[in-house]
């Protein structure tokens, strides 16, 4: 079989976290270019893995795939350790050895030894926005350099309102363009790159074709069909912060402990945890091992996958999984912050995205209006304020198909069409 000598790199740092943002248009841009992905570590392509889902679509699409290894370019990772204590980060030196870290000739070499292209270029690469990437930097001063094309990890909106302060940018992103889903996300990136090279598309995920593709009900790993005939399900979109913060872990359990006593307290409900993949002591286990086996559930299902099956979502209040339950048209609310990382204010409570319990009590309230009066205008707010800031006309990834279409085009001096 003769391979497209055209080649789209996917480089991946944190693993299903940004395969299910930018997988849609990667599937897109698989009917024209040879897709590889390279994994910056194990840990990496292990993450892809676990979610079973995304791995099997993103296997489809991927001609192959290199996961680096520790011992890579060791001699040079040794040297420019050595230089980091004794030298600027900016010296010629240090950027000389990044250079022969993230060389050019080493990638295609990879390339070529996993899909056996003899001759071929890499058109464009995909790195997200919040690494600030080594390889970045090193392809785009080679002659022969890639379209790059940034991306989030996951539409997060952070600095908004009140909160909207100058960000100091730690890095500059060098890429041509950035992908972002509203106008909201912008603030924080904005001194980061070049007004002209962030292209609001729309949340790629989100278009409808694709939520079709993604959401295979009898995938979830638990039998559910029994389950929701007398009971609802509440997912709760968890993030077990024990291990990051050791002397928070008695107001971290108590709080476990406060959603627990208050959800189990209504006879009819089931829980099902989706705990966040990075932030994931397994202290909760113990905590939850004091409850009634048959009332709580750990998943790895996509969290989409979960909310089309569930009454209502619980999350922390920084994290855009809440966007994934009003997808879905189920209502979302957040936890009041106890973690460091659950900052007082959120901008998708201030958007009116969702709603903030402010306790165990209002919790309990809060699911009873999801549960049992889900069209209450609450909820109808919350969908109607997601239409206004996120674009649903299932257009999203045409949108990016596009503006990546003209980048490509200009900066190779050709009229080649993606799409």
């Amino acid at each position: 079989m003769k391979h497209k000598k055209k080649v789209v790199l996917l480089m991946l740092y944190r693993g299903s976290q940004e395969v299910d943002a930018i997988l849609p248009l990667i599937y897109k841009l698989s009917k024209e270019f040879t897709i590889f992905t390279y994994f910056k570590s194990q840990k990496t392509f292990n993450s892809l893995k676990s979610n079973t889902n995304l791995f099997k679509l993103w296997k489809k699409v991927s001609k192959n795939y290199y996961v680096e290894s520790k011992l890579d370019n060791f001699f040079w990772k040794v040297l420019r350790k050595i230089s980091s204590f004794f030298l600027n980060e900016n010296n010629s030196i240090v950027n000389f050895l990044n250079f022969k870290i993230h060389g050019y000739d080493f990638l295609k070499k990879k390339i070529y030894n996993n899909i056996n292209i003899e001759s071929f270029k890499i058109d464009i690469l995909f790195s997200e926005s919040g690494v600030n990437s080594g390889w970045v930097a090193s392809l785009k001063k080679n002659k022969d350099r890639p379209f790059i094309v940034h991306y989030m990890p996951s539409p997060f909106i952070q600095w908004k309102s009140k909160l909207n302060k100058e960000y100091r940018a730690k890095w500059k992103l060098s890429g041509d363009i950035l992908l972002l889903s509203s106008k909201e996300e912008s603030y924080r990136w904005r001194n980061y790159i070049q007004n002209s090279r962030i292209k609001i598309c729309g949340i790629l995920k989100y278009d409808k074709w694709w939520l079709k593709k993604n959401i295979y009900k009898s995938t979830i790993d638990f039998n559910y069909k029994n389950l929701i005939k007398n009971n609802f399900l509440i997912t709760i979109a968890y993030s077990s912060y024990f291990d990051l913060y050791p002397l928070k872990k008695e107001t971290l359990k108590k709080q476990l402990q406060d959603i627990m006593n208050c959800v189990l307290s209504f006879p009819n409900i089931i829980i099902v945890f989706k705990v966040h993949p990075a932030i994931n002591s397994n202290h909760f286990l113990k905590i939850l091992a004091k409850y009634d086996k048959k009332r709580w559930i750990i998943s790895k299902s996509h969290i989409i996958n979960l909310s089309a099956i569930s009454s209502c979502l619980i999350t922390h209040n920084i994290t855009s999984t809440q966007l994934d339950a009003i997808v879905q048209k189920i209502p979302s609310i957040e936890l009041w912050p106890v973690a460091p990382l659950d900052h007082n204010y959120s901008a998708y409570t201030d958007l009116g995205l969702s709603i903030r319990a402010k306790n165990e009590k209002n919790l309990k309230k809060l699911i009873k209006m999801a549960t049992l009066n889900n069209q209450n205008s609450i909820w109808k707010k919350q969908q109607s304020n997601f239409k206004k800031i996120y674009s649903q006309d299932n257009r999203s990834n045409e949108r990016a198909l596009k503006v990546i279409n003209e980048g490509y085009n200009k900066l190779c001096n050709s009229n080649f069409k993606i799409f």
